[in-house]
């Protein structure tokens, strides 16, 4: 999950919505999304799991983005 923090947006795939939803990462050891961000603060939370099915914590980041 996404979300621009100077409206409370989050990033569903497409555009910026009042409704959070998680987008997919790519990747095993290490991951990415990519993606163009505007000068803001963001925050991103993400989560895994593994070929078991065993579900990781919830990691929480918050960057900022300049141009």
């Amino acid at each position: 999950m996404i979300q621009r923090q100077s409206d409370s947006t989050y990033w569903d795939g497409t555009t910026w919505s009042n409704d959070w939803s998680w987008v997919d990462a790519t990747g095993t050891e290490t991951w990415s999304y990519p993606m163009t961000l505007e000068t803001d603060t963001y925050v991103a939370i993400a989560w895994s799991w593994d070929g078991a099915n065993n579900i990781s914590n919830l990691h929480q980041s918050t960057f900022g983005v300049t141009s």
